[in-house]
């Protein structure tokens, strides 16, 4: 499912709005200039705030092997915080994809990060 269409600006913040079933919201990913360690690529915020909402890190689907922002997004409107994956499309946009998370077999998900096999890179 497509919760919204962003655009990556010169800059390096990537902005659009998430839209879910009661909730819509304008998100910026801003890159993370000085990493240390595992810590995110990119912290999420409100746009034109400094309120945090959230963060992204760059991965690799495992079978399609396409680049990818794995985002966690958590507000208070929010009844839990939602994990999505950020995708280049082939025509430059960017897409915030997110599947429900199936039931779990022998203590173990069954699903992966939300459909990235249109995935391209960053």
């Amino acid at each position: 499912m497509n919760l919204g269409t962003f655009t990556k600006h010169e800059n390096g913040t990537i902005s659009g709005t998430a839209t879910t079933l009661l909730n819509s919201f304008d998100i910026e990913y801003r890159p993370i200039e000085e990493k240390v360690g595992n810590s995110p690529d990119f912290r999420l915020y409100r746009s034109g705030t400094d309120v945090e909402v959230g963060f992204a890190r760059h991965e690799f689907g495992k079978k399609s092997g396409k680049a990818y922002l794995n985002t966690m997004i958590d507000t208070p409107e929010l009844s839990k915080a939602i994990w999505g994956a950020l995708v280049k499309e082939e025509d430059g946009s960017y897409q915030l994809k997110w599947s429900r998370s199936r039931p779990k077999k022998n203590g173990v998900s069954q699903n992966g990060p939300a459909d990235t096999s249109s995935a391209g890179s960053f």
